[in-house]
């Protein structure tokens, strides 16, 4: 009788624990793998409406920071560590406001890319682009962000466009690691002199390549991954300001 006490009084303990234990908040497995790997475009989506909308509530470069990976990258136009540079910004009076148009989404999730339209009052518009990293807490936080003026407004769309990247088998040949690393050899703009800001998820299945030229000149591709091959569904040019 006493060994059958003692049992389930062991069983309880060992329940108790597991309890208390309970599911973990991060969401990373103790080998640092992700358990949550699905793509979710639509958090994307909330997420750079919310930064816009912090913009114009707390100021823009206010919003910037709280939005920014301590590692971000912007082009102001030449490439500054973001946090450090937006420390020393001043809220302009009227600030920047955006809407997402696009959302490119890797399969796992971790890596994301915004574009869309901006505007300063009546006057001034263009359109963005702003790559997304997903954080330990599942939450985003923009990495690399750039902006380009436009002509004419851009037309808004029915709907926010979403692309999901096919998820990796193990057997692309040749695998996407090996891909992602040859995009700059096969694109002719990214030669010479400059410097690489390339983002790549953690799966590979998404893989932002830009270029910044010494003169500040930059290009970008944007590569998803379709039917085993990262395929190039987006590409840029921006010239250095000339004043």
């Amino acid at each position: 009788m006493m060994k059958s006490l003692t049992c389930i009084l062991l069983t309880a303990t060992t329940l108790s624990l597991a309890a208390c234990a309970g599911p973990s908040d991060s969401p990373f497995d103790r080998q640092g793998r992700y358990l949550t790997t699905l793509a979710q475009p639509g958090r994307l989506v909330a997420t750079d409406i919310a930064f816009s909308r912090a913009a114009r509530d707390d100021g823009q470069w206010t919003a910037y920071r709280q939005y920014a990976s301590d590692d971000a990258v912007m082009f102001v136009p030449q490439a500054v560590q973001a946090k450090d540079w937006l420390a020393q910004q001043q809220n302009p009076a009227e600030p920047l406001q955006w809407q997402p148009h696009q959302v490119w989404s890797s399969c796992d999730g971790t890596l994301a890319v915004t574009q869309g339209a901006w505007q300063i009052g009546q006057s001034r518009n263009g359109k963005y682009l702003t790559v997304w990293r997903r954080q330990e807490d599942g939450g985003y936080k923009w990495v690399q962000t750039q902006a380009d003026a436009t002509p004419q407004p851009l037309v808004a769309p029915d709907m926010v466009q979403t692309e999901v990247a096919d998820c990796a088998t193990g057997t692309e040949e040749p695998s996407l690691a090996v891909q992602a690393a040859n995009v700059s050899a096969r694109d002719d703009r990214m030669k010479g002199a400059g410097q690489f800001y390339d983002n790549s998820s953690r799966d590979n299945t998404l893989y932002l390549n830009m270029f910044a030229e010494t003169d500040m000149d930059r290009h970008w591709g944007l590569y998803i991954m379709k039917d085993g091959t990262l395929t190039q569904v987006l590409t840029g040019d921006l010239s250095a300001p000339s004043n």
